[in-house]
């Protein structure tokens, strides 16, 4: 098989974590999420885990920079050109030109994941212990 790059996209609860992690054990291949990533800056900076300073942080990490996060992102995956990886969580679409230059001459393919909403708010719910009016602001 030609090594590719799957990159997986969608509103939080999606499943995107759970299909791309399901992926890359079934494929063998490294999986590295730009969520992971940006929670492990945050620890470095002892920011709180709070989805909100996240969100704020993975925006900041961004303006600072597109080209430099997908590199560091990448690099915190341990992937090496030419090797098939699965990337979990792109939530700004000016990555994928970048992310697509770096990995050249891989493809990548997007994949977004849509769920109902319902579905999603159930998930969050129960992983995040959150209300629903804190889940239905942060999806707006």
């Amino acid at each position: 098989m030609t090594p590719i790059i799957l990159a997986f996209s969608g509103t939080i609860g999606s499943g995107k974590s759970t299909l791309s992690e399901a992926i890359a054990q079934e494929l063998g291949w490294n999986r590295v999420s730009f969520g992971d990533y940006v929670r492990q800056v945050a620890k470095e900076r002892n920011l709180p885990l709070e989805r909100n300073v996240l969100q704020e942080l993975g925006s900041e990490l961004i303006s600072e920079g597109v080209e430099d996060f997908c590199k560091h992102v990448l690099a915190f995956g341990n992937w090496q050109p030419g090797q098939p990886l699965i990337l979990d969580g792109i939530r700004h679409t000016e990555i994928i030109p970048v992310l697509k230059r770096l990995v050249y001459p891989l493809k990548l393919y997007l994949i977004y994941i849509d769920t109902d909403k319902k579905t999603r708010l159930n998930r969050v719910k129960s992983r995040d212990s959150v209300s629903y009016a804190q889940i239905t602001k942060m999806n707006q």
